[in-house]
């Protein structure tokens, strides 16, 4: 058993993507409608979303019946789930060509930076040289692609600091910015973490699969969306239902994650909402902490942190454990330009960076 003393693991929910243009479960739907207007008419991307429209128009009845909001993309995905493969198949690729829209339809936010020296892993464009205080210069940079840095640990990590991450989310978003920063990770795919301090990569543990991934019946490969859909293939995926299939990749996809948990020293949860209904995470959690003894800290970032605060009552019901626990209540891209919570993480600024306007 080894005690690490400095392992941050950021576990990632839709609100982290928020900012970038995704949608919430609770707002997929509105979305869907305008992706489905934004793709070619007879388009595969386009009929598979023209699918969930039919589906959810067709289950209007059941709504009647039984208390289901079929506004919410959960609630939907959960029905369809008796419904057969086929309607299944085509509901991932929709769900997936969606949240390909919001991406390239978003305007990112961006960040104003001052920095002393060129900070390479930015890979940002230089608006001005010398401001005329001492040397430093002005660049504007994509939030995400900073916030993946601090994620990361790219041009701030020491050896005894440690990185990984936890996603619940289908979109690349955080992908893309980790590329764009040259920073490598791995999905954790075949191999399992056994020592979270020897590896070279950021892992980042993806437990409800990814639209850039492909299941060819032997393993997951990785393709960019736009080549699934270009081939009419369905990306892995595992819906928001309460039927969560296993297989040899899920099963090591959570025993990576249970790996994560067991060896964090600070837990970030960033834009999930720990609801009540998720009782494979409850459980994945519960199982981690029980072998934990690195544990310090655990950070729950959320805007609405008042609208799931019993929530978090009832997941950290142990005294001992939510002593711990610590409400941030603030957005994704807004918590990483403040020293202070940088500083309870231990990944202070970056030396060579001033300050931050957003």
């Amino acid at each position: 058993m080894k005690i690490y003393n400095d392992h941050n693991l950021y576990i990632l929910g839709a609100g982290f993507s928020y900012e970038a243009n995704m949608p919430l479960m609770s707002t997929f739907i509105t979305e869907l409608k305008k992706a489905y207007n934004w793709y070619p008419k007879d388009s595969y991307a386009r009929d598979s979303i023209e699918a969930i429209l039919k589906f959810r128009q067709l289950s209007t009845s059941s709504a009647y019946r039984v208390n289901l909001d079929l506004d919410n993309i959960e609630d939907l995905f959960s029905l369809a789930a008796t419904d057969g493969y086929e309607s299944i198949k085509l509901l991932r690729t929709g769900l997936c060509a969606t949240l390909e829209y919001c991406k390239k339809t978003a305007k990112r936010p961006t960040y104003s930076v001052n920095i002393r020296d060129d900070v390479p892993y930015l890979n940002a464009k230089l608006e001005g040289l010398d401001d005329g205080m001492g040397g430093r210069k002005k660049i504007n940079i994509d939030s995400y692609d900073y916030i993946s840095s601090v994620l990361s640990g790219i041009g701030q990590q020491k050896n005894d600091q440690i990185s990984s991450i936890i996603s619940f989310n289908y979109d690349t978003i955080l992908e893309d910015s980790l590329e764009s920063i040259g920073q490598d990770y791995t999905y954790c795919l075949k191999e399992k973490v056994r020592d979270i301090g020897k590896l070279d990569k950021t892992p980042l543990v993806k437990l409800h699969g990814s639209m850039n991934w492909l299941n060819n019946g032997k393993e997951i490969r990785i393709k960019s969306f736009d080549k699934i859909l270009e081939d009419k293939n369905t990306p892995f995926i595992i819906p928001p239902i309460w039927t969560k299939s296993s297989s040899d990749v899920t099963n090591t996809l959570w025993g990576n994650a249970l790996e994560l948990i067991s060896s964090a020293t600070r837990i970030i949860i960033i834009g999930f909402s720990l609801p009540k209904t998720d009782l494979f995470f409850r459980y994945l959690l519960a199982s981690g902490l029980q072998e934990n003894i690195s544990l310090q800290h655990i950070y729950i970032v959320n805007p609405n942190y008042s609208e799931i605060e019993d929530d978090v009552n009832d997941l950290f019901a142990n005294n001992k454990t939510k002593e711990l626990v610590h409400s941030i209540p603030n957005d994704t891209t807004r918590i990483f330009i403040g020293s202070k919570f940088n500083d309870l993480i231990n990944r202070p600024f970056d030396e060579r960076i001033d300050s931050f306007t957003r």
